[in-house]
């Protein structure tokens, strides 16, 4: 437990770095390696969730933080599990990396996800921003 605690204390360190070296706007945030595919159900919900649900939590409370996009795997995994809420917005003929860099100049919230931050199609007829709400 204590090396479990140890790495999500680096990686809010990491974060709260990213965020002061001027990362203003939107910082990224996905745990590949507690993947619910990969340790599975038991393991995910006891560790690496909460793990991530703690991370998660200490990012988005900082001042001045960042939006924080979720990956696709670690959010809706989050929300599957009953650690997090979905709520969907949609925006019509933009891209999905426009959607956030306006929901983040515009300071919605600070926690989206369920979307590969990778897509850079453009002009899309509809796009779906999902705002995530930590469950504490």
């Amino acid at each position: 437990m204590r090396l479990l605690q140890s790495i999500e204390s680096h990686i809010v360190y990491l974060g709260r770095c990213v965020v002061k070296a001027g990362a203003k706007k939107i910082i990224s945030y996905s745990d590949s390696v507690g993947a619910i595919e990969i340790v599975g159900p038991n393991i995910f919900e006891n560790f690496s969730g909460p793990a991530s649900k703690r991370v998660l939590l200490q990012l988005i409370e900082e001042d001045g933080a960042a939006l924080v996009h979720v990956c696709a795997k670690t959010s809706i995994a989050l929300c599957e599990v009953g650690m997090c809420e979905a709520f969907n917005a949609s925006f019509s003929n933009t891209s999905y990396n426009d959607v956030l860099k306006l929901y983040a100049q515009q300071g919605g919230g600070r926690l989206v996800g369920n979307r590969c931050i990778k897509d850079f199609r453009t002009n899309l007829e509809e796009v779906t921003l999902t705002k995530l709400r930590i469950i504490k």
